[in-house]
C-alpha cells in the first residue's frame, strides 16, 4: 500500500475530498488520477506531488508520492503472511518459468529466441542510421 492511500484512509478521507483539497491549493487533481497515484499506476507530477503535501500538512513527503515504492513496506510483510495457496495461484497467474520447462521444451525456446536475436541483429546491420 502507497503512503499515501495508507495516509488517506488513516484520516477517513475520500480520494474526492483530496482532490478538492488540492484544487484549492492551485492544483489540479481528479478522482481518477489520484487513485491511479495511489495504485502506483501513474507517477505524479512534482508540482502536484508537492501540493498533495500540503493538503497532509506534510505528514507525507513528496519522496514518498513520487517514489511510493521504496516507502511500501507493507507489501514486503503481507507478501511474507500470504498463504502458500496465494501464492502458488499467483504464480499460475504469471506464466511458467523456464525452470518448469522439461529439457525438450527448454532446447525450442533457446532455439526460438536464438532465432530472433539473429534477426534482429540483421535487421540492425542493414538498416541505415540517419547521419547527424
Amino acid at each position: 500500500m502507497s503512503p499515501l492511500r495508507k495516509l488517506r484512509r488513516r484520516r477517513g478521507w475520500s480520494l474526492q475530498k483530496v482532490a478538492d483539497q488540492v484544487k484549492e491549493l492551485g492544483g489540479s487533481a481528479d478522482v481518477g488520477s489520484l487513485s491511479r497515484i495511489e495504485r502506483c499506476k501513474l507517477t505524479a507530477a512534482p508540482a502536484l506531488a508537492e501540493k498533495i503535501c500540503r493538503v497532509f500538512g506534510g505528514e507525507l513527503t513528496e519522496l514518498q508520492i513520487l517514489y511510493p515504492e521504496r516507502f511500501a513496506e507493507e507489501q514486503a510483510e503481507a507478501g511474507a503472511d500470504e498463504t502458500s495457496q496465494a501464492g502458488t495461484e499467483r504464480r499460475r497467474q504469471r506464466g511458467r518459468r523456464a525452470t518448469d520447462l522439461d529439457p525438450e521444451e527448454a532446447l525450442q525456446v533457446k532455439a526460438k529466441a536464438e532465432a530472433l536475436a539473429s534477426g534482429i541483429a540483421t535487421l540492425v546491420r542493414h538498416v541505415p542510421l540517419p547521419l547527424r
